[in-house]
């Protein structure tokens, strides 16, 4: 966050003086701040000004009659229904009497930062910017995975509802590719990118005519140009998902091959990534696996004797030979999580 940044600031401080000069040089800096003394005036603030965007607070409030302490400090009570408000806002303490108590109570309510007095204004500042950016980007980051989550579901229904002979093939891919991956030792950050393009790799069919998706029997040469498409149009769906490079590169490149004839830029080999190759091994999996409009379900040794036989031209060979041994062994059971023979290394 630039330091110039207009901010909502809300002060709760019972030494007038400190507050007082604390809140004018907020204000200096371009803030827009309010100020309580105790813990009423604070919460009063909180419920009718929803849109704070951090909070500083001491630790240890005089209570209303301006007496002893509260049994409970104020400022971890003001920390906690802080926590509670959606977003939550955050809370910077302050203390003149630093005790690991209380620092450890400030953290389990959540409290961004806790600082000793006396601290420099410009100190205090510096700290106050990074606790809103913190929460600012934890937030966007929230907000991302809930966008993702809707995604991973919506439009997998949408492919489903135009073809509903691909009902669950999205979720079983997932599974595949998930179970596969671990075995091949990826890291859960390519777990999670892996899992999302499994379930997003069809989008494009969404630009196919449902004619083509659901005709019975052999494609023309026209309609498989059109079904060619799918990966081209999944990409541009999938364009502002920006943040997730190798999900728009996994979902754009399922339906190229270890030989370099596939498509649709014909890449040869590891030039895509070993999450990527998984994702077209598990997706040529569950098509073979399961009844299409076109063809009915194939049995394990038959989907074996195929891995063999496209090992090092359809599919990475050495992923190739896993799971045809596999499939030949335990059939598909061979994709419940478990241990199974090491793949290769991500």
């Amino acid at each position: 966050m630039q330091t110039n940044a207009s901010l909502r600031v809300l002060v709760v401080e019972d030494e007038t003086d400190l507050g007082e000069n604390l809140c004018a040089w907020l204000q200096i800096q371009g803030h827009e701040v309010s100020l309580a003394q105790d813990v009423e005036t604070a919460t009063n603030i909180l419920e009718q000004a929803p849109d704070l965007d951090v909070v500083l607070s001491d630790v240890y409030l005089a209570d209303e009659g301006g007496g002893a302490s509260c049994e409970r400090p104020g400022g971890l009570v003001i920390a906690e229904v802080c926590d509670r408000r959606t977003p939550p806002i955050p809370v910077l303490l302050l203390t003149g009497r630093p005790s690991l108590d209380a620092a450890l109570e400030g953290l389990r309510q959540q409290a961004c930062d806790f600082l000793t007095k006396p601290v420099a204004f410009s100190e205090l500042h510096h700290r106050m910017l990074q606790a809103v950016e913190r929460r600012r980007l934890r937030q966007q980051v929230a907000e991302l995975q809930e966008v993702t989550r809707v995604l991973s579901r919506a439009l997998p229904n949408a492919i489903e509802a135009k073809d509903p002979s691909t009902r669950g093939h999205s979720d079983r891919v997932a599974e595949y590719a998930d179970t596969l991956g671990r075995r091949c030792g990826l890291t859960e950050a390519d777990l999670a990118d892996l899992r999302l393009a499994s379930m997003l790799h069809d989008v494009g069919k969404i630009g196919v005519p449902e004619a083509i998706l659901t005709k019975e029997g052999p494609l023309t040469r026209d309609e498989r140009t059109e079904i060619e498409k799918h990966p081209a149009i999944g990409l541009h769906i999938l364009e502002p998902l920006r943040h997730m490079p190798n999900v728009q590169a996994w979902v754009y490149q399922h339906h190229e091959r270890w030989d370099g004839t596939g498509y649709p830029e014909r890449l040869h080999g590891d030039d895509v990534a070993l999450p990527g190759r998984i994702l077209i091994l598990a997706e040529v999996f569950d098509a073979l696996a399961t009844a299409r409009s076109y063809k009915k379900a194939w049995p394990t040794t038959r989907i074996a004797d195929f891995f063999d036989k496209d090992r090092g031209s359809h599919f990475d060979p050495e992923l190739s030979r896993i799971v045809a041994d596999g499939v030949r062994r335990d059939g598909i059971g061979f994709f419940r999580p478990g241990p199974a023979p090491q793949g290769p290394s991500a």
